[in-house]
């Protein structure tokens, strides 16, 4: 019993290492918006921070 419980997990191990080692080496995650707002503007508010507040979506749901 044990040592089927062996051949197996050593199965699992195998293909597990098999579907690693063949996935590329590089990968690229890419995300992309529209704002309608010149880009001076835009540059303007994310560069300083003190303006946080003001855009980011996550500031409503942090201070309930």
């Amino acid at each position: 019993m044990l040592e089927t419980i062996l051949i197996v997990l050593a199965a699992i191990v195998v293909v597990f290492v098999a579907v690693v080692a063949l996935q590329p080496a590089e990968f690229r995650v890419v995300r992309s918006g529209a704002i309608s707002a010149p880009a001076a503007d835009v540059f303007a508010q994310v560069n300083d921070f003190h303006n946080w507040t003001a855009w980011s979506p996550w500031e409503n749901s942090i201070r309930r």
